[in-house]
């Protein structure tokens, strides 16, 4: 069976032992604590307990080839799971930290290793870039825009929003996301509502022109924000495995997702995280499906995944 990916992170993808052989290659030794943090197949205590593993994952990218080796290596995992195409998400700021570069080449690597690992495994695979809530200062987003038009863009389909949704964000990093789409043709998909915030998904909508909303659990706590996203024609990336596990939604019955299915919203299954999970597109459809059949709704209530995506699908 052949499958869409649309909301997943490029560390993310990777296996613990693709972390372990990423980070031998830079000399790094990861104690039995670090590897065991690089699975997580149970409910977290806490939502911030979730992003341990990052405290080995964001120290990967640290030279042009291992960066080049995430991206095979993530794209390998999604082939070899019949993933024929995706978009992974990943930070332009963290590379370029990292592997001390500039962010204009920060990014152009990141065009590079997408079009050579995807032309190598035969999928259709595609970055989004990812921007942190607390780098949505001007200077930053100055910046990262006048690096993405530097660039092609035959690989880099959309900008996303990620972070602390309890972090303000000035109301100017809208204009951002508004030039992307008008002036670039590239896509938006920000995560919003995956705490609580409803006010994030209007945000998100209104004023940035999100076509795809990252998780929107909190849409269904109001008619008037699912009427939104119905109205609009976005679409909500849903990942269930990945609400239960980072303990954002604590039962699959009460999960979101039907409430916003009942609504008419456009749905489509996501993994966020699949080799962190160990839970790959097929087996989370199965979930869902299979959630879908206790609540007597159809699976072919979900949207088709190749509606919605920012590439050539």
């Amino acid at each position: 069976m052949k499958f869409y990916e649309l909301h997943a992170h490029l560390n993310g993808v990777l296996e613990p032992e693709d972390v372990v052989f990423l980070a031998q290659n830079l000399g790094l030794v990861l104690n039995e604590s670090e590897i065991g943090s690089l699975r997580i197949d149970k409910p977290v205590d806490n939502y911030t307990d979730y992003f341990i593993p990052w405290r080995v994952l964001r120290k990967l990218p640290a030279n042009k080839e291992n960066h080049s080796e995430i991206w095979d290596r993530a794209i390998s995992r999604l082939a070899s799971s019949g993933v024929t195409y995706a978009e992974l998400r990943f930070s332009a700021s963290t590379l370029a930290r990292c592997a001390d570069v500039s962010l204009d080449k920060a990014v152009g690597w990141i065009e590079d290793a997408v079009a050579a690992s995807s032309n190598k495994h035969s999928v259709s695979c595609f970055a989004i870039i990812s921007v942190n809530r607390a780098e949505t200062e001007h200077e930053y987003l100055d910046a990262l825009w006048s690096a993405l038009q530097g660039q092609k863009l035959e690989s880099i389909v959309g900008v996303d929003l990620t972070g602390d949704e309890s972090e303000p964000v000035p109301a100017s990093a809208s204009k951002f996301y508004r030039r992307c789409s008008d002036r670039l043709g590239l896509g938006v998909s920000l995560h919003a509502g995956e705490l609580g915030c409803m006010k994030n998904i209007r945000w998100a909508i209104e004023a940035c022109g999100a076509q795809r909303i990252g998780h929107g659990l909190a849409a269904a706590k109001s008619m008037e924000v699912m009427n939104l996203i119905r109205d609009r024609g976005c679409c909500v990336e849903c990942c269930l495995t990945s609400n239960m596990l980072s303990s954002v939604a604590k039962d699959p019955q009460d999960h979101p997702l039907r409430k916003m299915l009942l609504a008419g919203c456009e749905v489509v299954v996501c993994t966020d995280n699949p080799g962190l999970h160990g839970v790959q597109i097929g087996k989370e459809y199965a979930i869902v499906e299979e959630l879908l059949k206790e609540w007597g709704i159809e699976p072919s209530s979900l949207a088709d995944p190749a509606k919605h995506v920012f590439g050539g699908g």
